[in-house]
C-alpha cells in the first residue's frame, strides 16, 4: 500500500495501531464525476493534504463528546491510552472553522443515526452551495 500512495494511486494511507487504510484515487474521481458524494474517514490531521490534492471537498468533522475518549474498553493498553491522549489534546486544538459540517456525536447516537444526520446535512449544504443558471431567450 504504501508503493502505491507514492506513485499517487492512493487517495490517502492512513494508520492506525498498525493497520493501513487506502481508498483508491480512481474510485473517488469515478464517485465525483458520477455526480455523488464521495465519503472518506480520515484522521483530521490529513485535512490540509486532502483540501490541497482535491479543492471544492466538503469537510465534515465528526466529535465524540466528551464521555467518549475516557477508554471506553476499560483495556488500559499504553499505546492506545497515548494515542487516545494525543487526540483528544489535537481535536481540543481544532480550528473548527476549516470544516463545512461540523457534528458532535451525542452518547448513545448509533452509526444509523450519525448517517442520517450527516445525509440531512450534506443535502442541505449542496442545495445552499448550488448555483442557479438562468438563461434568458432573446
Amino acid at each position: 500500500m504504501r508503493g502505491m500512495h507514492k506513485r499517487g494511486e492512493l487517495f490517502s494511507l492512513d494508520e492506525a495501531y498498525g493497520e493501513y487504510y487506502g481508498m483508491s484515487r480512481r474510485e473517488i474521481e469515478n464517485i465525483l464525476a458520477g455526480g455523488r458524494f464521495a465519503a472518506k474517514e480520515m484522521h483530521a490531521k490529513n485535512h490540509a493534504v486532502v483540501r490541497s490534492t482535491m479543492p471544492g471537498t466538503i469537510s465534515v468533522l465528526l466529535q465524540l463528546a466528551d464521555e467518549r475518549w475516557e477508554n471506553e474498553r476499560g483495556d488500559f493498553d499504553p499505546i492506545r491510552a497515548r494515542r487516545l491522549a494525543q487526540d483528544r489534546q489535537y481535536y481540543a486544538s481544532l480550528d473548527l472553522e476549516q470544516f463545512e459540517i461540523v457534528h458532535r456525536i451525542a452518547i448513545g447516537e448509533t452509526p444509523n443515526v450519525t448517517a442520517e444526520i450527516l445525509h440531512v446535512r450534506l443535502q442541505m449544504f449542496r442545495a445552499s452551495h448550488q448555483q442557479v443558471c438562468v438563461t434568458q431567450d432573446s
